[in-house]
């Protein structure tokens, strides 16, 4: 099934990438659950999915339905992997991360950021970059910027389940 998804992204109308680039982090969920939940019928209702990705099924509601504008990083990468979306797309809405290898890539980050990481008092303020990427993301922020926000993000937060 994550394998459907994907295949959705890189086959996507040009004009609605553009519309899901352009829209919020509960668009891009919301129009995931139902091309999974049309592709395979009553297997990714809200209540599913929720369950899927460990948390209530108001919070998946207030998420795609723009109720909750920044949602925490942990249940942004729980719905990811409960839907096979790449993380970077459903937080930045670029196409350019349909492949599956991606979000594989994403945990691999450029050496300069290994001693950063590495000490635990740095930690919070990598937390805070995805917060600061996700209150950016759609206004205009160059897509790079924000990708490597997420990047650190995502290795803060396994380094931090580490120890």
């Amino acid at each position: 099934m994550d394998s459907y998804i994907r295949s959705k992204l890189a086959f996507l109308d040009p004009e609605l990438r553009e519309e899901l680039a352009a829209g919020t982090i509960g668009v891009r969920i919301k129009w995931a659950i139902e091309q999974l939940d049309e592709a395979f019928p009553g297997e990714y209702s809200l209540r599913k999915v929720a369950k899927r990705s460990n948390i209530s099924p108001q919070a998946l509601w207030a998420i795609v339905n723009d109720q909750t504008k920044r949602p925490a990083a942990e249940t942004v990468e729980n719905i990811c992997d409960a839907l096979g979306l790449p993380i970077t797309w459903v937080m930045l809405g670029t196409a350019a991360v349909v492949n599956p290898s991606e979000d594989e890539r994403l945990r691999q980050l450029p050496e300069r950021y290994s001693e950063f990481l590495e000490n635990p008092a740095n930690l919070g303020y990598i937390e805070a970059a995805l917060d600061a990427a996700m209150t950016l993301a759609g206004q205009g922020i160059p897509a790079a910027m924000l990708d490597q926000a997420v990047k650190l993000t995502l290795a803060a937060r396994d380094l931090k389940s580490r120890s």
